[in-house]
């Protein structure tokens, strides 16, 4: 707390005293304080404008103003004298000129400081507030409150805080290509923890690259893997599993491992926390609980059901009711298939005995909202929800689709725009643990994007 004889104070309070002693003729009765505390109790900005995005009659974009209400709070931090909305205003809302609604205790004389300085002597000078007279919330701000005993008071700094960048736009940018992909009749990409990975399949054997962290620079493994491993790679706990052929390779950090099944597997498909899944040589479920080392079968509630043979790929995430609940649900298609097939599981992590059944989602009939099939057709967990990407026809990106019941309804969402990239098969895409979208063309152009507001600290 600072001290100082502030004039204008003293001039104050010496009016309230020469008024109240007119309006009360000599009443002797009343008492009045002059209190020493400077602080304010409560901040708040009124209505705002903001430019909005829409699309026209035409399908083109079109901005407009909008004028709202914030319903962000300001919080004000009395020991480091901060005041400032944590939640940060949308993007595009203009803070130049605001009205705000601030009270101090015990009726403290609030004032801005200017930000300019007085130019006969460079002086800083100060305004009185007053809930009529907009702000310029451009800058961060000095608010003065002093005490009515005209001796104390205290300054604030006040920031309004706006976002950047729009919440639901997407940036992508080319991080970097590799000729050697334009070659291949197949592509795969994942990522492991903080690290990125390609498999590439000519047809007769798949080559691997690896590309880091931020995917610029990229390099070929020396290890030549099957025509298949490809479409046979699993991340499980930061570690990628890849069957090839009758092994499956585990790459833990930069260490290989191999592992030996006890039962002929045909595809590796999934992974949930604690356990590795694949289809049998007979179209089974199979789990494992030991990285891929012994197999069993898995119970289903229907035998007669598809199971999917081609572009499979899956999701793993707790229960939004119970986090020590999983629920896994493998995505793919088959030659004779319309649409996408899944399958799904609950996993109790708390209790290994248990052992629920994996259940066909069955759209009963209804078609109208199932995942189409699509060249390339990958699920992903994004956004926290499934998402459906592919191509129709081979040269169009599908509109993505979103499913919020664990792939039973599909609907197109527009959240996730797609770069100008050169499109048809093979492509692949996938998602990391910081929210990028990464995709690989045909062309072998590698890009990374992400909708903004994944990125934003919470």
């Amino acid at each position: 707390m600072k001290h100082q004889l502030t004039t204008f104070v003293l001039l104050l309070a010496t009016g309230i005293v020469l008024g109240s002693c007119l309006g009360h003729d000599n009443d002797n009765s009343v008492d009045y304080s002059f209190y020493n505390d400077a602080a304010v109790t409560a901040f708040s900005l009124g209505s705002l404008k903001m430019t909005a995005r829409t699309l026209s009659s035409k399908g083109e974009d079109s901005l407009y103003t909008l004028t709202y209400t914030p319903t962000a709070k300001f919080y004000i931090d009395h020991e480091k004298c901060l005041i400032y909305n944590p939640d940060s205003l949308p993007y595009s809302t203009q803070v130049d000129r605001v009205l705000a609604s601030i009270s101090s205790k015990n009726s403290g004389v609030l004032l801005w400081q200017n930000l300019e300085l007085r130019e006969s002597d460079g002086a800083t000078t100060y305004t009185y507030h007053t809930s009529s007279d907009s702000i310029d919330f451009t800058k961060e701000r000095t608010l003065r409150v002093t005490a009515l005993n005209g001796e104390t008071w205290r300054d604030y700094t006040v920031k309004v805080n706006v976002h950047k960048e729009a919440a639901d736009t997407m940036n992508w940018q080319v991080m970097s290509s590799i000729e050697e992909l334009t070659t291949m009749q197949h592509l795969k990409m994942v990522a492991v923890g903080n690290n990125h990975f390609i498999l590439g399949s000519n047809g007769s054997s798949t080559q691997l690259w690896t590309g880091g962290t931020d995917g610029s620079s990229w390099a070929a493994s020396n290890m030549l893997l099957d025509a298949d491993a490809w479409k046979n790679t699993v991340v499980k706990d930061d570690n990628l599993f890849i069957l090839n052929g009758n092994s499956i390779l585990k790459l833990n950090g930069s260490t290989w491992s191999t592992i030996t099944p006890d039962k002929t597997i045909q595809q590796l498909v999934a992974a949930s926390s604690a356990e590795l899944f694949a289809f049998s040589t007979d179209g089974k479920i199979m789990a494992s609980t030991d990285e891929g080392a012994t197999w069993k079968e898995e119970p289903t509630d229907d035998a007669t059901a598809p199971i999917p043979t081609d572009d499979i790929s899956f999701t793993l995430r707790p229960l939004k009711t119970n986090n020590e609940i999983e629920r896994v649900t493998i995505f793919g298609t088959t030659a004779a298939s319309k649409f996408a097939i899944a399958w799904s599981k609950i996993i109790d992590t708390t209790n290994s005995d248990i052992n629920d059944i994996w259940t066909f989602v069955d759209a009963a009939g209804d078609t109208r909202y199932v995942a189409p099939k699509l060249g390339g057709f990958t699920v992903l967990d994004y956004d926290d929800a499934d998402f459906a990407f592919g191509l129709k026809n081979n040269s169009t990106m599908n509109t993505p689709l979103k499913s919020i019941d664990g792939g039973i309804t599909w609907k197109a969402n527009s959240s996730v725009k797609f770069p100008k990239m050169a499109i048809g098969e093979p492509f692949s895409i996938t998602a990391d643990s910081n929210n990028y979208l990464w995709i690989v063309d045909k062309n072998g152009q590698i890009w990374r994007g992400r909708i903004n507001r994944l990125g934003w600290e919470n």
